[in-house]
């Protein structure tokens, strides 16, 4: 057994250190100190529990799980490997994932190790419906995050693509306290009977941190007379991307405008005349005519991931638009290739369909903030339609798994 004397001094206890053959009782060494070891909640009740410590006591601190140790006039830690973890409570449709890494940050492990990383992924259970969840860091650490907005519905009737969610990549410092996590859905895509056509819903704002990833806008389609409707929606808060412009059925007039990207995203592309609706702006690129602009790349989940890309639009005269980098689905088209849906993405934007003359539009990526593809190419304002859904957002943080 290993101890310190009074000057901190290492040694070794071995059996002549208390029993020697001509005594029948123990002899001791005066320079040892022999010391419990204390316990208290942190240091202020450590400073209270001892108030005249020695050189060489021992103290543990049960909220900061370290063991302290009194010397020359100060309490100093006992070097050791504290693990960096979160504890999580009144989660609602959330679903959390961890996974360890190496040091290199892409090779994963079965449990933490020491230099490696810890990564946490929160995403919504239902693509269409938002989750919650309270998180509380058990030390004081720094870490990476990525927050992605839901993505917007892509347009129905002759419809543009839906701007994907905004992206937020950066560090911050988490103390002990509580943080609310909010992970924005997806925009559900509206209906299109006859003259009913409306527009689906804007991508939610995903929000942690006191940090917000607007969700994307959604995208335009035609009014019932096949003439018109509204243009894309813009983007949310301060980074979602714009949903992309319809086409116009009446051949001498302009598409329909795109809406605005927020600060770092896209812009959705207009439509053009009565042949090519505009893509979503993805949150990286603004959107084409007709394909969907891509999202933004991260690499937090250990492998490279876009994020945030646009629908891609319908197209009546050529291929639809295909969904951007980062689960922008594929748009639609009357008697050409339907647009396949983005890729390099955790889930890839679903292809545009072509179900006997009635053409949707491909669902953003779950987990994505990928925007819906254009739905309805062909079918002028008159035939039933269904928008397609924007993709949900998605939170993921990164931090060492022991402190350093």
């Amino acid at each position: 057994m290993t101890y310190y004397d009074l000057n901190m001094n290492s040694k070794r206890i071995t059996a002549t250190d208390y029993i020697t053959p001509s005594l029948a009782s123990p002899v001791i060494d005066a320079s040892y100190n022999f010391s419990t070891i204390s316990i208290a909640t942190d240091a202020s009740g450590r400073n209270l529990l001892i108030p005249s410590p020695y050189n060489g006591q021992f103290c543990f601190l049960l909220g900061d799980k370290l063991l302290t140790y009194y010397n020359n006039g100060a309490w100093s830690k006992i070097a050791g490997a504290i693990a960096n973890t979160i504890n999580t409570s009144s989660a609602t449709g959330m679903t959390v994932a961890t996974t360890y890494f190496l040091s290199d940050k892409t090779t994963s492990t079965a449990s933490p190790v020491a230099g490696g990383y810890t990564v946490i992924k929160f995403t919504a259970t239902a693509n269409l419906t938002s989750g919650t969840i309270t998180i509380i860091p058990t030390q004081v650490f720094d870490c990476s995050y990525l927050l992605v907005g839901g993505g917007g519905s892509g347009g129905s009737s002759n419809g543009g693509g839906g701007g994907g969610g905004g992206v937020l990549t950066g560090t911050v410092s988490l103390t002990l306290t509580s943080y609310n996590l909010t992970v924005g859905n997806g925009g559900s895509g509206a209906s299109s009977t006859g003259a009913n056509n409306t527009k689906g819903a804007d991508g939610a704002d995903t929000t942690a941190f006191s940090l917000t990833a607007g969700g994307g806008g959604a995208s335009a389609c035609l009014n019932g007379a096949g003439n018109g409707g509204a243009g894309g929606n813009n983007g949310r808060a301060t980074n979602g991307s714009g949903g992309g412009g319809a086409q116009n059925n009446i051949s001498t007039s302009a598409g329909l405008a795109g809406g605005s990207g927020n600060g770092t995203g896209g812009n959705g592309s207009a439509g053009s005349g009565n042949a090519v609706s505009g893509g979503g702006g993805g949150a990286g690129a603004g959107g084409g005519q007709p394909n969907g602009g891509n999202g933004v790349i991260s690499t937090l989940l250990g492998t490279s991931y876009y994020f945030g890309g646009g629908g891609g639009g319908c197209r009546s005269d050529g291929n639809a638009g295909n969904g951007g980098l980062g689960g922008g689905g594929g748009g639609t088209s009357a008697s050409f290739s339907q647009g396949t849906g983005g890729g390099s993405a955790l889930n890839s934007g679903a292809n545009g369909v072509d179900s006997g003359g009635i053409r949707v539009g491909g669902n953003g990526g779950k987990d994505t903030g990928g925007g819906g593809g254009g739905s309805g190419s062909g079918n002028n304002g008159n035939a039933s339609a269904l928008g397609s859904d924007g993709g949900s957002g998605i939170i993921v943080i990164q931090f060492l798994s022991f402190q350093a």
